[in-house]
């Protein structure tokens, strides 16, 4: 009926569901997304990717099918810019720690939770857990076929937030999916 893409529909789904969860008015959510919008890098090989930084606050909230869009739309305009640029564009102002967002929502299209792929075979090797980026992820693989179901997975710094609060988050996610299937 409105004509979202289930993208779209889970970005706000996850944005409800944070401001929900913590009761947060505004928070900003750091989305990866591909970066060849420049026909000069059309011949270069490898992957590209920068952050769309999507404002969640009182006007993407006010009406939250077509905030979310149009605000998903308008980060998509400073992809492209140099840090200082984008921190000026999306209206940060801090004092000490210049944070672009707390949390990350990544739409995982190309590979599945284990790693496989319609295509070349990926094989996992041993790495040195890290720190976690942020304070929060949601990676959501969307499904194969319409008869299958979604995947996600979510992350967190577990000295920002606690297990209850993450599977309080998961529940309110999948509720607020749920609410809104029928878009």
């Amino acid at each position: 009926r409105h004509r979202l893409t289930p993208f779209v529909l889970a970005l706000g789904a996850f944005g409800a569901a944070v401001r929900e969860v913590t009761g947060a008015p505004s928070f900003r959510v750091g989305v990866p997304t591909s970066s060849r919008h420049s026909p000069e890098w059309h011949d270069t090989v490898g992957y590209f990717v920068r952050m769309a930084v999507v404002p969640f606050d009182r006007e993407t909230f006010a009406d939250p099918v077509i905030g979310v869009a149009t605000a998903w739309q308008e980060s998509l305009r400073h992809t492209g810019l140099p840090l200082t640029e984008l921190t000026r564009a999306v209206g940060i102002h801090t004092g000490g720690r210049a944070t672009l967002f707390q949390a990350q929502f990544a739409w995982q299209n190309h590979l599945t939770p284990d790693g496989t792929t319609s295509g070349p075979a990926f094989h996992s090797l041993p790495v040195m857990p890290l720190a976690p980026q942020y304070d929060l992820t949601a990676e959501i693989w969307p499904p194969p076929t319409p008869s299958t179901p979604a995947k996600a997975r979510f992350g967190y710094d577990e000295q920002l937030v606690t297990p209850t609060t993450a599977r309080h988050l998961r529940d309110a996610f999948i509720s607020v999916l749920g609410q809104h299937s029928n878009l």
